[in-house]
């Protein structure tokens, strides 16, 4: 059975940061592509944070409306056999949407994820550089919104990529709506394979910090990926390989 993704998009990010993943699980097995090579992917759909497909994010989307959100394009578009993807604050949000399911997930997968504790705020999960710059923006932005400083995109999101790299993307980066650093609490326990990808290079979240978070979670698999926060980016031919470990088994995987 083929399986479907739906990647969702953390802080900063949109649908773009996704397309050389999106590029390689869609691609032939092979080029020239040969029938007998198909990979075992159908529907590949990348969403922003807010669970939406547009340019922009909602500034006052909240946790609960963009599950909603999720779970509206699940439904629009029949997504079965389903592998979630979340980065950052979407983790929590894709965890909701798993839980209400009527056909769990085939897995769900987080990048760095930020997992809501009674013990801490999601904001005390975030290095002390983002939440310094956060409270002093915040305070003239009436905590709608948050855009991201250029130099915060190079030190914290993309610190170990190439110069040349970081600023073919750097326009991209978007503002991310507030209201989703405050959700806090308990999620439902899963009933569903959950992989946590520790991103071992990534300022924004310390590695310590995203392993003690994803043994919060129930029967998880823990990884780890050589890569600064915005893995997706930098090492989009890794992390489609790891992806496609969680597909159907019976057909072939990407190619090495």
């Amino acid at each position: 059975m083929m399986n479907d993704f739906l990647l969702v998009s953390g802080m900063g990010l949109g649908r773009w940061a996704w397309s050389d993943v999106w590029g390689r699980l869609t691609s032939p097995a092979e080029n020239p592509p040969k029938l007998s090579r198909k990979l075992p992917v159908g529907k590949v759909l990348p969403v922003n944070i807010d669970g939406l497909m547009g340019d922009q994010v909602d500034p006052s989307i909240s946790h609960e409306e963009a599950a909603s959100n999720i779970e509206k394009v699940i439904n629009d578009q029949q997504l079965t056999n389903l592998v979630m993807v979340g980065h950052d604050i979407a983790a929590p949000v894709v965890l909701t949407v798993a839980s209400r399911m009527k056909e769990p997930p085939k897995a769900v997968i987080l990048l760095a994820g930020v997992i809501p504790s009674y013990r801490s705020s999601f904001k005390s999960r975030l290095s002390f550089a983002f939440r310094s710059q956060y409270f002093l923006t915040s305070v003239f932005s009436f905590g709608r919104r948050f855009q991201l400083p250029k130099y915060m995109i190079r030190n914290l999101w993309c610190n170990s990529m190439d110069f040349e790299e970081v600023v073919k993307v750097m326009g991209f980066f978007r503002s991310f709506p507030s209201n989703l650093l405050k959700k806090s609490g308990d999620l439902p326990e899963p009933s569903y394979p959950i992989t946590y990808m520790v991103l071992n290079k990534d300022r924004l979240i310390r590695p310590n910090i995203q392993k003690s978070m994803a043994l919060d979670l129930l029967g998880v698999k823990i990884e780890e990926i050589d890569s600064c926060h915005a893995v997706m980016v930098e090492k989009p031919e890794l992390l489609s390989n790891k992806l496609l470990e969680y597909c159907d088994l019976s057909l072939p995987l990407l190619r090495s």
